[in-house]
């Protein structure tokens, strides 16, 4: 009887690999450009488990060419959720929900925990996140939280008393991907000349270090005349990464980082007859173009406009695109509901952060602490977005999946 069934075994195994060997055989008969397009066509999720096959399959899903083909045909992104609270930092995940389908969350493992427990997400690129250990700023890690290979990136020079900003993206043609670190220099200086200016800060000496996944070293470049702002968002696109002059703030200039050349450039804002504060507006892309959300006076009605930049890098192209009303999750009505005095007036000027478009046309938002809501332009009706599992406190990252390997 044992021998029976070990020979039924042997003989199940073999007629298994010869259906593997004759999958092998018709996909490997099939035009290179036809069999791309039909790969290209499955989930992330599939393609890596495409690879367990046969070793035809896993070569496959390592070729330059089916990762870049299935990135183009990735338009819909997902969402990255961050959340810190209470202590452990854990990273969540969720497709973008039908309206006639809830999605649920999923938890990424995060193999480099141990290494780097407490982190700040700096960026998302083509399936790729950029992570920072959020209390040393060192080490810097990127990681595809598919396919769960992550690289931990040697430490950069510190300076004492410094203050970090970072940004992530890639060259466009090369798809070199690259991570730029900006380092301000903060001086007894400085620190006196913020507190008597109501903490802004005079410009402060700056550092500038570029690593390219394709090296093994940070490199110095040149110093810059801009204090950039991180609170008003980075914006990438085009292969470069954008952010907000918080010096040149009134004269509404954004600076532009160039992965290609590693070279600074400035965009020039839209017109607008308000004066521009550092609070007022932040950085987004829509429909493939440079946007920029800015809240409107409580006494003109309160809301968002938001500008688009319908030829990059031409001001006279910017257009006023949507107007969005204001809104209060239930979430954030019921704490505003529970809060007495000073606290109620300060839960009722939450900032909201434009996120992006879904495939319907809804504008995506994120109201501050971590509230997802939706909003229709065509109907200016607003919607809450909550999915089941979700963390009380979190940071949203627009992402795409992909099946970009880190090495």
């Amino acid at each position: 009887m044992d021998f029976y069934i070990k020979e039924n075994c042997k003989k199940q195994k073999i007629n298994h690999s010869d259906d593997h060997q004759q999958q092998e055989i018709v996909f490997q008969r099939l035009p290179r450009e036809l069999f791309m397009d039909i790969v290209s066509r499955l989930p992330t999720d599939s393609l890596i488990q495409f690879r367990f096959v046969c070793k035809t399959f896993q070569n496959i899903t390592y070729d330059r060419d089916l990762i870049q083909i299935h990135l183009a045909k990735s338009h819909q992104p997902c969402l990255i959720l961050h959340c810190d609270y209470p202590l452990n930092n854990q990273l969540y995940f969720v497709e973008f929900p039908d309206h006639d389908s809830k999605q649920s969350l999923k938890r990424i493992q995060t193999p480099f925990s141990t290494d780097m427990p407490e982190f700040s997400v700096v960026g998302s690129c083509d399936g790729i996140l950029c992570l920072v250990n959020s209390l040393f700023n060192d080490p810097i890690c990127v990681y595809n939280p598919f396919t769960r290979q992550y690289r931990e990136l040697p430490k950069s020079v510190e300076f004492p008393n410094q203050e970090v900003m970072y940004g992530f993206g890639c060259h466009p043609v090369s798809k070199d991907y690259k991570i730029i670190k900006i380092i301000y220099l903060i001086t007894p200086q400085t620190v006196v000349r913020s507190l008597r200016r109501h903490r802004r800060r005079r410009f402060m000496q700056s550092e500038v270090q570029v690593f390219s996944l394709g090296g093994q070293e940070w490199k110095s470049i040149a110093a810059i005349p801009y204090q950039l702002d991180h609170l008003s968002g980075v914006a990438s696109l085009n292969g470069r990464i954008h952010w907000v002059d918080h010096h040149a703030v009134f004269r509404g200039l954004i600076v532009s980082f160039d992965f290609s050349d590693e070279e600074f450039r400035e965009i020039r804002m839209p017109e607008r007859n308000e004066q521009f504060t550092r609070s007022d507006y932040h950085l987004a892309v829509l429909r493939g173009c440079l946007s920029v959300a800015i809240p409107i006076s409580a006494r003109l009605g309160g809301g968002l406009d938001i500008w688009i930049m319908k030829e990059y890098g031409v001001k006279e192209s910017w257009v006023k695109h949507y107007k969005v009303g204001t809104y209060i999750p239930k979430l954030i009505s019921q704490e505003i509901s529970q809060a007495h005095g000073i606290w109620r007036n300060v839960l009722d000027t939450r900032s909201v952060r434009v996120l992006c478009l879904q495939d319907n046309g809804d504008i995506l938002l994120e109201y501050k602490g971590g509230t997802l809501a939706s909003y229709n332009p065509e109907e200016g009706t607003f919607k809450d977005v909550a999915f089941p599992g979700m963390p009380r406190l979190f940071q949203t990252t627009v992402h795409v999946s992909s099946l970009n390997w880190i090495e």
